[in-house]
């Protein structure tokens, strides 16, 4: 098994496996992002619907603010002499997305390099692109294992999980880093304009009966990693207090992106979801 960084596929002898982020894909609502971006400008231009100026300035407003920037910095950035368009707007989502992403990345490799020198630590490194996979047949009690390949020649699957240790007793423990700006723990209702009510969004069918909030998300992401883990003979780590080593670390920072802090949430493991998603995955390719 292969990964190949440049086009996020993994590959086993040539033939494509569904990496776990595509697979949760499928199952979570596709969201028309023209709409929702049409909406936003819309919001934005009800004040001053045929001033250009004053409908960029209140959107820049906005994005400064969450971004926890200046309108200033803001405008030199994304300033535009045209009308504000679906168009200028999807692309500063673009761009704030490209830039969380940069963040994270770097952060994940920051922590890479913090230990794959210890002792303990068994590192497959990228080179010219690809990286291999370990035999997981081959895993070792008592070693860690950063951006570790988990894979299911049945299934046709594959992931990394940020960081794998395998205890001595041979159980999982599973730590993925996360850099999203909230760790949403609950549902949050929106405001379905069809419905003319407040609703909470669930996951695709056969996880119809899960509400889908980013946590949830997450759960799915390292349960899947566990479950492959699992078929291989390294069953998850329950700990004295009853909890599933699956452990989602948020990292946050500052508005300059240094780190300030670390958050642990400990996510259920979801076999059952995922025995059942991953059926569903095999029979519907």
């Amino acid at each position: 098994m292969i990964f190949k960084e440049s086009t996020h596929q993994y590959l086993n002898e040539e033939v494509p496996y569904t990496s776990m982020t595509s697979l949760l894909k499928k199952v979570k609502e596709q969201k028309d992002w023209d709409a929702i971006a049409a909406a936003y400008l819309e919001k934005h231009s009800k004040k001053t619907p045929y001033d250009k100026y004053m409908i960029q300035k209140a959107i820049l407003t906005d994005v400064a603010k969450k971004k926890e920037i200046t309108l200033e910095q803001a405008t030199k950035r994304w300033g535009t002499e045209e009308l504000p368009s679906v168009k200028w707007v999807r692309k500063i989502w673009k761009d704030n997305s490209e830039d969380a992403l940069a963040r994270g990345s770097a952060y994940h490799l920051e922590r890479e390099l913090a230990i794959i020198n210890d002792p303990d630590v068994v590192y497959n490194p990228l080179v010219s692109d690809q990286k291999s996979s370990f035999d997981l047949n081959d895993l070792k009690p008592g070693f860690r294992y950063p951006e570790l390949i988990c894979y299911s020649h049945k299934y046709k699957l594959a992931g990394q999980a940020d960081l794998i240790t395998i205890t001595d007793n041979g159980k999982v423990i599973i730590r993925d880093f996360k850099t999203s700006k909230t760790i949403y723990t609950e549902p949050t209702a929106f405001y379905n304009k069809n419905l003319k009510r407040k609703v909470v969004e669930y996951f695709n069918s056969p996880l119809s009966h899960l509400p889908y909030f980013n946590l949830n998300e997450y759960a799915l992401q390292l349960s899947g990693y566990a479950y492959m883990l699992e078929l291989y003979g390294f069953p998850p780590l329950v700990d004295d207090q009853g909890r599933t080593a699956l452990i989602i670390e948020h990292i946050i920072f500052n508005k300059h992106g240094v780190v300030t802090g670390t958050k642990d949430y400990y996510v259920p493991y979801l076999k059952e979801e995922i025995k059942a998603l991953f059926n569903y995955h095999l029979y519907d390719r």
